[in-house]
């Protein structure tokens, strides 16, 4: 994979910017107009969403059991 400049990173980002711009410009003339919407799922590719259809496992987080100090040696306590 090619390696890209800064310069060209910031380039890509704004003309992705300018297309997303342009498909909800293009998108809102077609519901002015009343033909059938686009499907939710290409709307949400296009707008970079994830498939309905996708499951995300949950997060969870697994604490270590909380520590505890030992007890000082006594010899008197049994």
């Amino acid at each position: 994979m090619a390696k890209l400049t800064e310069k060209e990173i910031e380039q890509l980002q704004q003309q992705l910017k300018e297309k997303t711009e342009e498909i909800k410009v293009i998108y809102n003339k077609l519901m002015e107009a009343g033909e059938a919407p686009l499907s939710d799922d290409i709307l949400d590719t296009i707008a970079g969403g994830r498939d309905r259809n996708c499951t995300i496992p949950e997060v969870t987080i697994e604490l270590p059991p909380p520590h505890v100090p030992p007890k000082p040696y006594n010899p008197f306590l049994p």
